[in-house]
């Protein structure tokens, strides 16, 4: 704590003191005053456009601005800037993503599209985020809701929804290249856009080399990255039938490195830290995929438009394990009505359909191998005014019926209240599921070989004890109850302040659960099997607030409060679930100044509490951006990341096992050329 105390009084004087300096600065970079920044346009909370200011949700905004001046090169690097949002960095190519607790590398309640296709796996009921990127530079904004959003978006929008959404075409014209180079770090990218008629298109295409990380010694733990993608999108728009059409797909290619432990017999293979008999094998991951994306916007009239979106997308990974292949085809219509000047109804339908084909060997196997799930949905919504300008209610549900559960309902309830303009309160009540997961239901793989306790020694001797994990075909949804209360205020035109609390009540938490021992020889055998039947409270604050010092000098903070207390039931004293999985502070301040002589530097720094269960302490990180614009069209940046320390732990992974590793200071510089 001496060394954060340190670092933050040290920006505090730093910017202050030379605040004479910036304030010469002719240009401001922040075009958009603080009520035009609460005035932004926002989509994921409503399914519609709204203002930030008008959103009964706890709602963030990156924009690509923020993106640009933090000098991040990937998208979960970036949700850091985002209260409620717990972002880890496992490895060099692993990450660990969640909102408002139970993270992991398959964070399981939280929804993340990108320009609203969803690229949540029902494999493992997570985010694959190595294979997750885009031209960055093609971002407009992340748009992130923390809560319940199932009433709209569906089962899995349960304690957040991110959704990643890129610029129009007619806003990404000409040519940009761009190039970076850095100690950990490698990538280079060419996007061109053009005209067509009553529309425009870009194309793009990049790549990314990361370094390995390091254990705890500092030595390398050889898990590269090394992936290409190329892209399109195109968008057209009827000049008298007020028609949108959007068409835009990815593909990608590469291929990563992993060291991996695996169950062992050999003696030679013990170790006394984990208490088994595991080999690392060095796994070279092959990864490909595809999308293709469409969507149609109609207006039948002023009152009255209509969306229809289809989209496919194919993903292959080849592991240590096996390969595995998952297609999805997903199509979703809605329609909007406004029915006279205080009503709007909102309601649509939706299908997808998911395959896969998954290995079958002695380490993991999937029974069936291959297998297709449906998906059904309807939702409606409707928004009331009940006051004009002051009072609004918002009331909503979503129908689903899964292949694992069948029916699912998904309510939610919503009040805006706006006693001044400068100030508006919000609530909610909702409830949300998440579905069973391809790996809950179907899964066998052997988790570990251990000792045998020297107990079952003494009553039948055999020396090896093997223990294998079991899916349960009698898995059902996860139930969770929320109430929300959110307060926005801006009491300056240079200062503004987000605050949201929460208390969310969760059932039917999944859980490995412990069986009994039985000897099988040649082993004891101890058989984990997916348990179903755990409760849990969480409850916090999250807290983010914006002030601009003076002209060329913005500040932005973010603080995360989190609490959770597992029910003390019958379950939980043979279930490998615990309560102290997520930091319980986490701060994040960012400084933006604009220096003479077109000179731009930013400052980020962040604190995350310590993760007990997982051996993770207390850790802080000063990221430092200077970026200089020689010319109109040619901007030059250096970065430095995760300057406190060489090098330290933010997660150690849970599951599917690699090894531990340590994520390291890093210097990264980069040229970007438009034209």
């Amino acid at each position: 704590m001496k060394t954060t105390r340190i670092v933050l009084f040290g920006m505090i004087f730093f910017l202050s003191g030379f605040g004479n300096l910036f304030a010469m600065s002719g240009d401001d970079f922040t075009k958009l005053s603080l009520e035009e920044l609460m005035e932004v346009e926002l989509t994921s909370a409503a399914r519609k456009s709204q203002k930030l200011s008008q959103t009964a949700a706890a709602a963030f905004v990156i924009s690509g601005e923020d993106i640009r001046r933090s000098g991040v090169t990937t998208i979960p690097e970036a949700l850091r800037m985002v209260p409620g949002i717990d972002v880890a960095r496992i490895n060099a190519t692993q990450w660990a993503v969640s909102a408002r607790g139970f993270n992991s590398r398959f964070s399981n309640k939280l929804l993340v599209l990108m320009d609203g296709r969803t690229v949540y796996s029902p494999l493992f009921s997570g985010v694959f985020w190595d294979t997750q990127d885009t031209f960055i530079e093609d971002i407009d904004r992340i748009e992130v809701i923390r809560g319940p959003g199932a009433s709209l978006w569906g089962a899995n929008a349960v304690n957040g929804i991110i959704n990643i959404i890129t610029k129009h075409a007619k806003d990404t014209q000409g040519t940009a290249i761009s190039a970076g180079i850095g100690t950990e770090e490698a990538s280079g990218g060419v996007r061109y856009g053009g005209r067509l008629d009553n529309g425009s298109y870009r194309i793009y295409a990049k790549y990314l080399n990361r370094d390995e990380s390091v254990n705890a010694e500092g030595n390398g733990t050889s898990d590269t990255l090394n992936i290409s993608r190329s892209g399109f999108r195109m968008d057209k728009e009827g000049k008298s039938s007020g028609d949108k059409i959007t068409v835009q797909g990815d593909v990608y290619t590469g291929n990563s490195d992993q060291i991996v432990p695996t169950p062992s017999m050999n003696m030679a293979d013990y170790d006394p830290a984990s208490r088994t008999y595991a080999r690392n094998r060095k796994s070279d991951i092959s990864l490909d995929g595809f999308n293709i994306l469409g969507r149609w916007e109609h207006p039948f009239s002023k009152n009255s438009s209509s969306v229809l979106q289809i989209y496919a997308d194919h993903d292959r990974r080849n592991e240590t394990a096996g390969e595995i292949t998952q297609n999805n085809f997903d199509a979703d219509f809605q329609h909007k009505i406004i029915a006279g000047s205080q009503t709007e109804i909102i309601w649509g339908l939706g299908y997808r359909l998911y395959q896969d084909e998954l290995p079958n060997n002695q380490w993991l196997s999937f029974d069936p191998d291959s297998k297709n799930t449906h998906l059904y949905s309807a939702f409606i919504q409707l928004e009331q005014v009940l006051i004009p300008d002051r009072l609004r209610a918002t009331l909503g549900a979503k129908l689903e019926h899964n292949s694992y559960t069948g029916f699912e309902i998904q309510p939610n309830l919503r009040i805006l209240w706006t006693p001044a303009k400068e100030h508006s309160i919000w609530a909610s009540v909702s409830c949300a599921v998440r579905t069973p997961s391809r790996y809950q239901y179907d899964v066998r793989f052997l988790a570990a070989i251990m000792p045998t306790d020297p107990r079952l020694m003494a009553a039948t001797p055999l020396p090896l004890t093997s223990m294998y994990y079991f899916g349960n075909q009698e898995t059902e949804s996860e139930d969770l109850i929320a109430a929300e209360l959110g307060y926005r205020v801006q009491p300056s035109e240079h200062f503004s302040v987000d605050i949201a609390s929460f208390y969310h009540f969760y059932k039917n938490l999944s859980f490995a659960a412990i069986d009994s021992p039985y000897p099988a020889p040649p082993f004891w055998k101890v058989n984990l099997h997916s348990g179903n039947d755990l409760s849990a409270n969480t409850y916090g604050t999250e807290i983010s607030a914006v002030w601009q010092v003076f002209s060329p000098l913005k500040l932005t903070a973010a603080y995360t409060l989190f609490r959770t207390d597992f029910e003390k039931g019958t379950s939980i004293r043979n279930a490998l679930a615990k309560e102290d999985d997520d930091p319980a502070h986490q701060a994040s301040v960012r400084a933006s100044v604009n220096l003479p002589k077109n000179i731009e530097m930013d400052l980020w720094f962040r604190y995350t509490d310590d993760i007990l269960n997982h051996a993770v302490k207390a850790y802080s990180s000063l990221d430092i951006r200077l970026g200089w614009k020689p010319l109109k069209n040619i901007e030059i940046s250096v970065v430095g990341r995760n300057l406190t320390d060489s090098y330290h732990p933010e997660f150690i992974n849970s599951f599917y096992k690699s090894l531990d590793s340590e994520i390291e200071r890093e210097i990264y510089g980069k040229v970007l050329w438009r034209f």
